[in-house]
């Protein structure tokens, strides 16, 4: 049997002040390891997005593909940022001078026109071209008139070039979304 000790009530509320403020102490430090461990958190993952190793601001990785918010477009992108940074370019274009022109999309398989339609299509308006001579109803254009022509030639070197005003996009899909990328001032 266990012999109880008698307090007085002065001591017993005395103890009961010091548990308290125990308690007291105690839940602060609690909020204080939270708030630490979510700001840790919080720099963590803004490293990642600094670093592209995971996304960056205003892009992010979702079910492989990339996609980026320029105003209330959603963009999708089948290449990470960084991937395609890795593009030899020598264009040299914004979304802004493209407005301001007629745009045509030259691509014998007319898969391209479509990815620029998601894309650049809500700002500038696309037609069907041929680069030079054609027998399809389309028209002819080259690269000294006064509207820009993109080519995609599908071939094993992802690269970008411009001359005058033709776009050359030569590679694969890689090779698109660069310039997409590019036209949005996005890498």
């Amino acid at each position: 049997m266990k012999i109880r000790r008698i307090v007085s009530p002065e001591d017993k509320e005395v103890e009961d002040k010091k548990r308290k403020n125990r308690n007291k102490y105690l839940g602060i430090l609690l909020l204080v390891i939270m708030a630490i461990s979510s700001l840790g958190y919080a720099f963590i993952s803004s490293d990642k997005t600094e670093n592209g190793d995971s996304s960056r601001e205003g892009i992010f990785e979702e079910n492989g593909q990339w996609i980026a918010r320029y105003g209330d477009l959603q963009l999708v992108f089948y290449t990470s940022p960084d991937e395609a940074k890795n593009v030899s370019s020598n264009i040299n274009i914004t979304l802004n001078e493209f407005s301001k022109s007629n745009v045509y999309v030259a691509d014998k398989e007319k898969v391209l026109g479509g990815f620029l339609v998601q894309s650049i299509g809500k700002y500038v308006s696309l037609s069907d071209a041929c680069y030079g001579s054609c027998e399809e109803d389309l028209p002819e254009k080259n690269c000294s008139g006064s509207d820009y022509l993109i080519i995609w030639n599908r071939n094993e070197s992802n690269s970008l070039n411009q001359n005058g005003k033709c776009i050359f996009i030569n590679g694969d899909i890689k090779s698109v979304d660069a310039f997409v990328y590019r036209v949005f001032g996005l890498i």
